[in-house]
């Protein structure tokens, strides 16, 4: 190519602002390099969004400034404003408000992420453009300067949405706007003075309450005479609405009392209960009396679709609706289907099973009475599962037809780099000239694997047959239709996938056996030039040996003597053995324990190292370990776990280790320990280093009669009040952020003493 093309610079003006208009205003700017057209596109951009964080803000302030002064004198469609904002937003936020009022914005959304209040002024909000604004994520106190008697100065703004935000001191807020069609609380918490909250706006048309999850109060309160659309989802507090326009009403979620006004509602056309109520017998007529009175609101509706959970209620309480008139006077479609297609509980304590699918004649006449035309469908579980089952099966199939055009594309790109290798292999191309991409797998560089894929696939379509007997029969032939084609495709799929697997195992085996036979050429021309073969290994000092293999574990060592003749059975006569073991392999390691034990030569050992993570049965393999090791022990160190040190007789006579001298701890917790110190009859040296020290009583003794060097260093805890050295023959005594108090009768000044003093 003699032109290196621009593509960036090419895309249409829509797409590029479009794609530009979803991205923070920063991006916008360092993405302004990437095209030379771009470079001062964020100048003219209409959708401005801006991150900010409370670490920076200071510094975002300022950006917003630089931003705002940079831009062309263009027009705001939207601005959209997030991030955690602190104690001087308001500074930021009105430099963004009056920019956005002054261009005629008609889209605004301020999101937070920190749970600090906030006051929100009203009086930052005054444009005569602003038609939809978004509140979302945080906790805001709503006030006015001046006393709510006026509208809110936003004579444009006609949807308001408040989403998971806590709100203070709101309750003037909607009827100050004065043309207000759409509100919505959604996750909302309303904290109000009184026992009520009121929504009162004459120009309102849709109100939505989703989830809200906290009124502080006893009632809400809807006055909105225009008020048409009215859903209400998860709102656990009364309701008292006065709507006589409306003409849909949701009720969604658990029972919550509720009282429409009976005036009016003339033209409501459509009503949906999906009501849950808490389980018990007890309760069941309490609530039918509920519902017979919610009905009694309802009676101009004119097409009704209730959760079958409520007509299960009327089932169970038929005393309470007999002698009742049927309520909805100009009923003309009614719908009876399950909220729950697949509930945790079975409903046996409500009503009987066959009242599931047939309706007593009492709740039939009750409901449908005074509407002989009504066009009746009741919806069982069985076909509600049969529903979703027939949905999912669906699903699945796309995603098998999505997987099998994906493999199929996968094999056609890839078959190229096949008959390529193919070529290159018919070549014989020498050692030097086969790359990395020769040697790779033909699958190499796929994005699914073969295994993967024909595993994929196999799930996928077994998945699928599974759901195929339970699907609605009215859809069982096309479903089946379908899986039978998706089948016949995966086949052959699956089998050019194994046919290809096949072919690129030839092609290696054969690009493979060439490379062997190379290098077996130049092995063998190498050897006609060496009469001799060396063993380095077998030529090193036994010091030298005896220096390596002492400081590598016992498994390895055994491991290693395959490198040299003269290794083979050198660990059977190592003076040092380090063993390792862990926890998920202990009875192995016991069972490889003895068997080096017992095949080493008979030979002194020097020193042991046991380290690792041992279970419940670490005693077995420790005390042949132990044994083994003999009475010459001069130097025994724990380190780094709890340890219950005991004695199965009194503690009254010395310890068997008549050599010991040196004993460490290190980082180690030690239980009942007090009188193993005072039992080691020649113990010359003694460290506790970031230990734990549990014991019985208020002090803990050091008592020693040969002890001459004593360590405490980074003693991390005692359990006691006071510790007491007792050695009279003590001759170097260290202390180093020791947190108790040290007692006792030294023949000596101590040595050295640092850290907290106790």
């Amino acid at each position: 190519m003699n032109v290196e093309v621009d593509r960036l610079s090419y895309l249409p003006d829509d797409l590029i602002y479009k794609i530009l208009s979803s991205i923070d205003i920063r991006d916008v700017i360092q993405f302004s390099v990437l095209s030379s057209r771009w470079r001062y596109i964020w100048t003219s951009l209409r959708c401005l969004n801006f991150t900010c964080y409370y670490s920076k803000e200071a510094i975002f302030s300022q950006f917003v400034n630089n931003v705002l002064s940079g831009r062309n004198n263009i027009d705001v469609s939207s601005i959209e404003l997030t991030g955690q904002y602190g104690m001087t937003y308001q500074v930021f936020l009105k430099n963004i408000l009056d920019y956005a009022f002054a261009h005629n914005v008609q889209q605004m959304k301020i999101t937070r992420f920190d749970d600090m209040q906030h006051d929100f002024p009203l009086s930052l909000l005054r444009s005569q453009s602003l038609k939809n604004f978004t509140l979302c994520a945080g906790t805001y106190n709503i006030y006015s300067s001046h006393p709510p008697t006026s509208t809110w100065d936003l004579p444009a703004l006609t949807t308001l949405l408040f989403d998971d935000v806590t709100l203070f001191r709101c309750n003037f807020i909607i009827g100050m706007c004065q043309n207000l069609k759409n509100l919505t609380l959604n996750s909302c918490k309303v904290l109000q003075h009184g026992e009520g909250f009121s929504i009162t706006n004459s120009q309102l048309l849709n109100l939505t309450l989703k989830n809200v999850k906290e009124w502080s109060v006893k009632f809400v309160h809807v006055d909105t005479p225009q008020l048409k659309t009215l859903s209400i989802e998860e709102c656990t507090e009364e309701l008292l609405i006065s709507a006589p326009n409306l003409t849909y009403l949701l009720l969604n979620g658990t029972y919550h009392p509720i009282q429409l006004s009976a005036e009016g509602m003339r033209s409501f056309e459509k009503a949906d209960l999906c009501i849950n109520f808490p389980r018990g017998r007890k309760m069941q007529k309490k609530y039918a009396r509920k519902i017979r009175d919610l009905f009694q609101h309802l009676h101009n509706v004119k097409c009704l679709a209730l959760n079958l959970e409520i007509v299960e209620i009327l089932c169970a309480s038929v005393k309470v609706i007999s002698h009742q008139p049927s309520p909805f006077a100009s009923l003309e479609s009614l719908k009876i289907y399950p909220a729950q297609v697949y509930p945790k509980h079975a409903t046996k304590k409500i009503i009987m099973p066959t009242q599931v699918k047939i309706m007593p004649t009492e709740v039939k006449n009750y409901l449908l009475d005074s509407s002989p035309n009504v066009i009746f469908t009741m919806v069982s579980r069985e076909k509600a599962r049969a529903i979703e089952i027939t949905k999912e099966a669906k699903r699945r199939m796309t995603e098998l037809q999505v997987l099998l055009a994906t493999v199929k594309a996968d094999m056609e790109t890839n078959r190229a780099d096949m008959e390529r290798e193919k070529a290159q292999v018919e070549q014989q191309l020498p050692i030097g000239e086969i790359t990395s991409r020769h040697r790779n797998s033909y699958w190499g560089d796929s994005s699914i694997q073969p295994k993967t894929a024909t595993d994929n696939i196999m799930f996928k379509v077994r998945d699928i047959k599974e759901l195929l007997p339970k699907v609605l029969e009215s859809e069982r032939v096309e479903v089946k239709a379908c899986y039978s084609s998706l089948c016949a495709e995966a086949e052959t799929i699956m089998n050019k996938v194994l046919d290809d697997m096949k072919n690129q195992v030839d092609i290696k085996r054969s690009l493979f056996r060439g490379c062997f036979n190379e290098f077996a050429s130049i092995l063998s021309s190498c050897s006609l030039k060496m009469n001799v073969e060396v063993d380095r290994l077998s030529n090193l000092p036994d010091d030298l040996i005896y220096k390596i293999l002492s400081s590598i574990d016992i498994r390895d060592v055994i491991q290693f003597s395959v490198l040299s003749s003269r290794w083979r059975y050198i660990w059977t006569s190592l003076r040092c053995l380090n063993f390792t073991c862990y926890y998920s392999k202990e009875a192995i390691f016991s069972q490889f324990v003895n068997n080096v034990l017992s095949g080493r030569n008979n030979i002194d050992v020097s020193s042991i190292e046991l380290t690792g993570q041992y279970g419940m049965t670490y005693q077995v393999f420790l005390k042949n370990i132990l044994d083994y090791a003999s009475q010459s022990l001069k130097n025994f160190t724990l380190c780094a776990g709890t340890y219950n040190i005991y004695s199965s007789h009194p503690p009254t006579s010395t310890w068997d280790l008549p050599a010991l001298t040196t004993l460490l701890f290190d980082d180690v917790t030690l239980f009942r320990c007090n009188f193993i110190i005072g039992m080691c009859q020649n113990l010359k040296n003694l460290t506790l280093n970031s230990c734990k020290v549990l014991q019985h009583g208020e002090g803990f003794s050091i008592t020693n009669s040969q002890l001459l060097n004593l360590t405490l260093k980074n003693v991390k805890e005692w359990s006691v009040k006071f510790v007491h050295v007792d050695t009279p023959q003590l001759k170097t005594l260290s202390i180093e952020e020791c947190n108790r108090g040290v007692s006792g009768a030294f023949p000596f000044p101590p040595r050295s003493q640092t850290g907290t003093r106790p």
